[in-house]
């Protein structure tokens, strides 16, 4: 019987992203909100917080040079907001469960993982091709927050 390890820094990372990700899940399905469902004010303020300054952040990161050290210090602390917009999202739940768009806070942290890993091995079309896609999906994300009836944004800027 061959052992399992996690010598590989991949598979560390994929399962450290894993481990953390189920850890939040599993607190926000077992601490659900009582009677009507709720937002918390902090989880929506850090969420919104971390989620804008990734927006713009990932924006300047995306058009400013690569592999300089202030690419490299604003990457980090952009993979640090999306891990917190990520982990946050957990916690807002419209209708007192997950919706679709949650979808995207399990993905961007094996997202994000998976870049970094290729920029540590050298492969810098694979680091680019998972930063992007992680980027886009904050968009995405951000546009399904504003367009989805319902939820707090799109009740925040059409009254509903």
């Amino acid at each position: 019987m061959q052992r399992i390890t996690f010598a590989n820094p991949k598979l560390r990372a994929v399962g450290l992203t894993a481990l953390v990700t189920a850890f939040v899940i599993g607190a926000a399905v077992l601490l659900p909100p009582a009677g009507k469902p709720r937002v918390p004010a902090w989880a929506l303020t850090t969420h919104v917080t971390s989620a804008v300054i990734s927006l713009l952040l990932g924006a300047w990161v995306l058009y400013n040079p690569k592999g300089t050290a202030n690419h490299k210090l604003a990457g980090k602390f952009w993979v640090l907001m999306m891990l917190t917009a990520s982990f946050s999202a957990f916690f807002i739940q419209s209708w007192g469960r997950f919706s679709p768009i949650h979808i995207f806070s399990v993905w961007t942290p094996i997202s994000l993982a998976l870049g970094i890993y290729h920029v540590r091995k050298g492969n810098i079309i694979a680091h680019q091709k998972c930063m992007k896609g992680a980027y886009i999906g904050l968009i995405v994300a951000g546009v399904l927050a504003f367009a989805l009836p319902g939820r707090f944004l799109w009740r925040l800027v059409f009254g509903g």
